[in-house]
């Protein structure tokens, strides 16, 4: 009888620490995606800033642009009106 308890006792622990490992491992899988999950959405998130600071770069220099060109037209329009009007006098 000695011997029976002391195989039993051997099962328990062998099937005890088979399911505390499996359970372990799932909760171990289970933290992994998370985790996954966790960083894509950072990553993501880190991504939309970026890019949105890169369109707000763009959008300045096309605007500095513009305004430039534009300047430069309406200097160039102010003087061919002053050269009209000095031949007009």
């Amino acid at each position: 009888e000695e011997e029976l308890s002391r195989v039993a006792v051997v099962i328990q622990r062998v099937m005890l620490g088979h399911r505390d490992r499996k359970s372990f491992l799932k909760k171990r899988r289970a933290a992994v995606v998370l985790q996954k999950h966790w960083r894509g959405h950072r990553e993501r998130i880190q991504q939309r800033k970026v890019q949105q600071g890169f369109t707000r770069l763009v959008s300045t220099v096309r605007s500095r642009t513009l305004r430039s060109h534009y300047c430069r037209q309406r200097a160039a329009a102010i003087t061919i009106q002053k050269q009209v009007r000095g031949f007009m006098v």
